[in-house]
């Protein structure tokens, strides 16, 4: 059903073999710890398309990994400070979305959330060239792109070169 829409994909293939296996082994893990899938996914080729898992909790391993794949693990809470924990509640933090009708609200809560990149009404895989894109936690070092490239890709050294001898020997009375 979905193959013959693949010109309106956004994302596109997984890299290679070995992480289309690591976000299949997790999703699979996820079903044994008792995760729903609300919408299953396959993989055509190099692509996996969208995988939706409810039922899941923060102390699920889906929810505990970076996936860098097409899964979605929904974990339901009851208040915005129950929402702000749980998303905080991780070893990592690249990117962060938050979807709401409010903006002011999405504005403030990006505020408080614990990654490099939060987006409001938007897709978590952004990255415009003159914006740091990194992460906090163990999601990454550093930053880069525009002037954080500079700082993250560059080494400083100064090489100087004497192109006719002269005589760097003097006398001391």
């Amino acid at each position: 059903m979905y193959k013959e829409h693949f010109e309106d994909v956004i994302n596109g293939p997984v890299i290679n073999e070995k992480q289309i296996k690591r976000i299949q082994n997790l999703i699979e893990t996820a079903k044994k710890e008792g995760a729903t899938v609300a919408l299953e996914g396959e993989r055509v080729g190099n692509v996996i398309t969208p995988y939706v898992l409810t039922n899941v909790t923060n102390n699920s391993t889906i929810a505990k990994e970076e996936i860098f794949g097409q899964a979605l693990s929904a974990i339901s809470f009851d208040t915005e400070e129950e929402a702000l924990e749980l998303a905080n509640d991780t070893e990592f933090g690249l990117s962060s979305a938050v979807f709401t009708t409010d903006l002011e609200k999405g504005i403030s809560f990006a505020r408080k959330v614990e990654s490099g990149m939060t987006h409001v009404n938007e897709q978590t895989v952004k990255d415009e060239e003159t914006m740091p894109f990194g992460g906090e936690k163990a999601s990454g070092l550093e930053h880069y792109n525009d002037e954080w490239a500079l700082e993250e890709f560059t080494t400083v050294k100064w090489i100087s070169v004497q192109k006719k001898k002269e005589n760097i020997f003097f006398e001391m009375d």
